[in-house]
């Protein structure tokens, strides 16, 4: 049955061959935020802003990194699993004054975001830290 249904089961077993997106990435990663209202919550959602336009910079060119190269750090995969992750992949934030690299796990898929001020500051990190890291995630 799946020879002659080969390209109806393809799509249920093998992902896609289609190049990563920028939306791909923003919906892959949950954002587990501080509570709304606090300190931490306010720098979270500023950072969490700065991913967001990262990966539309990322996509358009911007940066010499990929959308491949930073699924490879965050998760050891190259591509998104035709069936995706499991558990969903986390995106938390590191307050830790001079930790200014982004984390991985790889075996969670869990992202850990540096805090920066400016959205110049925090590319730089996260560029400089994906490509010193091209295994796994810890610069």
């Amino acid at each position: 049955m799946m020879k002659i249904h080969h390209s109806t089961f393809k799509t249920a077993f093998c992902s896609s061959d289609n190049p990563l997106k920028a939306t791909d990435l923003m919906n892959l990663f949950q954002a587990e935020l501080s509570p709304p209202g606090s300190n931490r919550w306010r720098l979270e959602t500023k950072v969490e802003g700065f991913w967001r336009d990262f990966l539309l910079d990322i996509e358009d060119g911007v940066f010499e990194i990929t959308l491949d190269q930073l699924l490879v750090f965050a998760s050891g995969a190259d591509r998104i699993p035709a069936l995706g992750f499991f558990p969903q992949p986390t995106m938390n934030f590191i307050h830790e004054t001079g930790r200014k690299y982004p984390e991985a796990n790889t075996c969670l898929v869990k992202l850990k975001l540096p805090i920066h001020n400016t959205y110049e500051e925090f590319t730089k990190y996260m560029c400089e830290g994906i490509i010193q890291a091209p295994t796994f995630g810890l610069a």
